[in-house]
């Protein structure tokens, strides 16, 4: 190691950008160290008691997810997971913002079974 290596990760320009831009916006660059250093993962939030089936007959699962973003708030999604285990996981783009995950928690506990029918159709790149 070099005198003036801190064995940081070397950044790309994009990456130096895009840190630049967050800076400005007043996101703080310690918590995106922190977030960059821990690998920040999705998190189980919720299993719906209700289940949804697709046209095929298959039985899903609906289990709402959710992850912390660089800075702090969260943002929500849908997984549809197959009982039968051939099928492949269905996954939502983004459903919720939310300031806290609490607050998604709450979201996700009050959802209903017509909005998890179109969620499960944004999943397969459907319309309702």
């Amino acid at each position: 190691m070099r005198a003036h290596d801190t064995g940081a990760p070397k950044l790309s320009f994009a990456t130096r950008l895009k840190l630049t831009w967050l800076g400005e916006r007043g996101v703080s660059l310690a918590n995106v160290r922190h977030h960059w250093e821990k690998g920040t993962m999705a998190e189980f939030i919720h299993e719906h008691s209700t289940r949804v089936k697709g046209e095929d007959g298959t039985t899903y699962i609906v289990r709402i997810y959710a992850q912390e973003r660089i800075d702090g708030t969260w943002e929500g999604w849908l997984e549809f997971h197959p009982t039968d285990e051939g099928k492949p996981v269905l996954r939502t783009e983004q459903e919720t913002s939310q300031p806290n995950r609490m607050a998604v928690e709450y979201w996700a506990s009050g959802l209903e079974p017509i909005y998890l029918e179109g969620a499960f159709a944004r999943s397969q790149g459907r319309l309702l």
